[in-house]
């Protein structure tokens, strides 16, 4: 007779780098090296961001692809989306995340992208176009457009079509942020940080309350559905990987020793 003591395997770790524009796996090894890479250039040269086909970017993608780092795609059926927060105790800092796991066979991807940028706000919103369970591919991508740094989401049904979100939810949130605007004019506050900082905490704020009412709640009805048919069914294989959230990786992905996650 035969005996093994099976354990739950965790998910892989995916981030993505705004600078760099890929989409690359989170471990601690990846980490360092970007963070290596990351001190190799001028600091305010990395900090004006995606530079394209030429330029630090370029020079970047160079050295990671050195050590075996390239940009993703991953491919999977989408099981859980929900909303998470990293926090640094010591200066009162929190990052806001949007993460969603994929399951392909015997893994599972979770992907966390920055709830404050592009990509998070553009998955949010496709989600919304999504069914639980629903097989994808899902990746992420920086392009320049008239001279300036876009980054967005690609994300696919089987059948190989983009999938979209209903439509008009940036407008409505544009809408919430000018009232906030609006307000601080009214306050005798126009400064352009007071103004961006508006308009990102609208934006972001919006984009949360979207996962946690409407897309969330879904996720979690599947998971605790899959849940249920597991136990139901149990057998002496392995255990299923299953919807649920994962817990943070030790490290986690983001470089926040200046105060900005890369």
């Amino acid at each position: 007779m035969a005996r093994e003591q099976l354990k739950p395997r965790g998910a892989l770790w995916f981030g993505y780098n705004p600078v760099v524009g890929w989409l690359m796996e989170a471990t601690p090894e990846s980490a360092a090296i970007l963070r290596e890479v990351r001190s190799s250039f001028d600091p305010d040269a990395w900090k004006a961001g995606f530079t394209g086909y030429t330029g630090l970017t370029l020079e970047a993608r160079r050295r990671l692809a050195t050590h075996g780092l390239q940009a993703e795609a991953l491919t999977g059926d989408l099981v859980a989306a929900y909303y998470a927060e990293q926090h640094d105790e010591a200066r009162g800092l929190t990052w806001p995340y949007l993460r969603v796991k994929l399951v392909d066979g015997n893994e599972a991807y979770l992907v966390s992208l920055g709830l404050g940028t592009g990509p998070g706000q553009m998955l949010a919103q496709k989600l919304l176009g999504v069914k639980p369970g629903e097989r994808v591919r899902l990746t992420v991508f920086g392009k320049l457009e008239d001279g300036y740094a876009n980054h967005a989401v690609s994300l696919k049904n089987a059948s190989g079509h983009e999938i979209r979100g209903p439509g008009g939810l940036f407008r409505e949130a544009e809408m919430l942020v000018q009232g906030r605007i609006a307000d601080l004019h009214e306050q005798g506050i126009d400064s352009r940080e007071a103004t961006a900082q508006a308009r990102a905490q609208v934006k972001t704020e919006f984009h949360r309350r979207l996962i946690e009412e409407r897309i969330a709640p879904v996720f979690a009805a599947y998971a605790n559905e899959r849940a249920e048919l597991a136990a139901e069914s149990a057998s002496d294989g392995e255990v299923p990987i299953d919807g649920r959230p994962e817990p943070d990786p030790v490290g986690g992905f983001d470089d926040v020793a200046d105060g900005v996650p890369f």
